[in-house]
């Protein structure tokens, strides 16, 4: 395939953008490795880039993709000046390139036809002719993405992550392995059950819960013991039913959540 690519002008782009990480990996928010190691969408294999959002609920639906689970939102600021941008339906025709293009099921085509994409050489030729990134829609979200395949060096755009009061964690080891509860499915009592002592609440002890683990027993407030047949359990205060105008109370039924 071939583009019309110097029918597009270099735009220039600046404002803040957001990124989803995986928790594990948030120490570290401008690498761009994750990308380089099996390629994406818009880079190929060894080529970093980085995917940032125009908006928070963009960024949130790049990183899940139906596959809902806990991540860290970040805040970067971008200066950059070679974009192509292909939000533009003017400059996506001038350079002949059609909205299929831009949502092309490239996974599909990469694991089952054993090809390589398209939008892939679509990469190539473009970072070839200078640009540093594009802006793009998003194909999991209606909002806008920017991609960047060179920054913070000579003549790149310049990304800065925001964290002004330092909550990002400083190294990966912030994230060590912690013991967890049992899964329900399991039916265990005792695998994975005691948390390290200085996880605990100070004072707090640890009681049985059939087929449901252990919960530990917090200060006053956090939980409260209840007799379930032989075992002695725990359930959180929290867990409370609301009758039709009165206020919050324990409900004796919910001993083992």
């Amino acid at each position: 395939m071939t583009w019309r690519l110097e029918a597009a002008a270099h735009a220039a782009v600046r404002g803040r953008f957001w990124r989803m990480l995986a928790p594990r990996w948030a120490f570290d928010p401008l690498p761009g490795a994750g990308a380089a190691r099996a390629g994406g969408r818009w880079n190929v294999p060894g080529q970093p880039a980085l995917y940032r959002s125009e908006s928070h609920a963009t960024a949130i639906a790049e990183y899940q993709q139906d596959l809902p689970r806990p991540g860290t939102l970040t805040a970067h600021d971008v200066n950059a000046q070679a974009i192509l941008d292909l939000t533009n339906p003017t400059v996506r025709h001038a350079i002949g390139l059609d909205d299929a293009f831009l949502r092309l099921s490239w996974k599909y085509i990469r694991d089952v036809e054993r090809r390589r994409p398209p939008c892939r050489d679509f990469v190539a030729a473009v970072a070839s002719r200078g640009w540093h990134g594009w802006r793009v829609p998003s194909v999991q979200a209606s909002g806008t993405n920017l991609v960047l395949w060179r920054w913070n060096e000579a003549g790149a755009p310049g990304v800065r992550h925001i964290d002004p009061l330092g909550d990002l964690p400083p190294h990966q080891t912030s994230w060590q392995t912690r013991p967890r509860y049992p899964s329900p499915a399991n039916g265990s009592n005792t695998a994975n059950a005691d948390l390290p002592a200085t996880r605990r609440p100070p004072g707090a002890t640890i009681a049985a819960c059939p087929g449901r683990g252990r919960m530990p027993e917090g200060p006053a407030g956090l939980a409260t013991r209840t007799r379930f047949g032989s075992d002695l359990v725990l359930r959180p205060r929290w867990i409370t039913r609301m009758p039709r105008g009165s206020q919050a109370s324990e409900d004796p039924e919910n001993r083992c959540l």
